[in-house]
C-alpha cells in the first residue's frame, strides 16, 4: 500500500517542509507553488529551482517533472515576447514614456478565447470571471495570485489530488480486469497495490468499483459475489 514519507526541500528564499503520502501530492503543491515563484518573479535563484527540478526528474522520472520544466518553457518565451516587443515601432510609438508593460505568456491560445468562441465581449468576461471565482475554479485569475498560501488554495489543491486519484484507481481496475476478464477480490486488491503509486484504503478501492459495477464495467459473479467479471 505504500507508507506516508517525510520529505523537505530548500530553495533560496523559499523553505517548507513537507509531509505526504503520494508523490501526486507533493507534484500539486510544488507546481502551485512554484507557479507563483515565477509569475511574481519572488524566486531568489532560477538556477536553484532547475536544480531542484532535475533532482526530482532523477528521483522521480522526466513524466513527473514535464509539468514543471514546460513553466520554465513559458517564462522564457515570456521574456523573448517583452524584449522583441519592446524593440518594436509599435512600442517606441504606442506607449506613452515612463510606461513599462511586462506580459507573461503562459501558454498559447488564450489570447484567442474571443475569436474562438465568439462570444460577446461582456458576456465573455462575466463567464471568466465565474469560472475563475466561483466554487468550482476550472480557471485561475494570475493577476489575484498571492504568496500566501490560503486555506480555500490549500484545500482546492487536495481536493484535485483525489480527484486525479479517483480516476487512476478506476483506470487501474478497468486496465487489469479487462486484460484478466474475472478475478476475486482479493487479487484485484493485490494488483492494484502493486501498479497504483500512491496508498490507498481497501474501503476506497471497494467505493470505486462499486462505482464501476453501477457503471457497468463490471459486475459480480452470481455463484460467487466475491468474484468479479469484466465487461467488454
Amino acid at each position: 500500500m505504500g507508507a506516508s514519507v517525510e520529505g523537505a526541500y530548500q530553495l533560496p528564499g523559499f523553505c517548507a517542509t513537507w509531509s505526504w503520502t503520494g508523490k501526486d501530492v507533493f507534484e500539486a503543491f510544488y507546481k502551485k507553488d512554484l507557479a507563483k515563484r515565477l509569475l511574481l518573479g519572488k524566486s531568489a535563484s532560477i538556477d536553484a529551482e532547475k536544480s531542484m527540478i532535475t533532482k526530482l526528474k532523477t528521483e522521480c522520472g522526466s513524466q513527473f517533472t514535464n509539468k514543471l520544466e514546460g513553466m520554465f518553457k513559458d517564462i522564457g518565451l515570456s521574456k523573448e515576447i517583452n524584449e522583441s516587443f519592446k524593440q518594436s515601432s509599435q512600442a517606441r510609438t504606442k506607449l506613452p514614456s515612463g510606461i513599462e508593460m511586462s506580459v507573461h505568456v503562459l501558454t498559447t491560445g488564450f489570447l484567442d478565447i474571443k475569436d474562438s468562441t465568439s462570444i460577446e465581449d461582456k458576456e465573455l468576461r462575466r463567464t471568466l470571471q465565474s469560472l475563475a471565482c466561483g466554487k468550482v475554479r476550472i480557471l485561475q485569475k494570475v493577476n489575484a495570485i498571492q504568496m500566501k498560501e490560503t486555506v480555500e488554495e490549500n484545500t482546492s489543491t487536495t481536493e484535485r489530488v483525489f480527484q486525479d486519484r479517483q480516476y487512476q484507481v478506476d483506470a487501474a481496475i478497468v486496465r487489469i480486469m479487462k486484460t484478466r476478464k474475472t478475478l476475486s477480490h482479493t487479487l484485484l486488491i493485490t494488483e492494484l497495490f502493486q501498479q497504483l503509486k500512491f496508498p490507498i484504503k481497501p474501503s476506497d478501492i471497494k467505493k470505486r468499483i462499486e462505482s464501476l459495477i453501477d457503471r457497468e464495467y463490471l459486475e459480480r459473479d452470481r455463484s460467487n459475489p466475491q468474484i468479479y467479471n469484466y465487461l467488454a
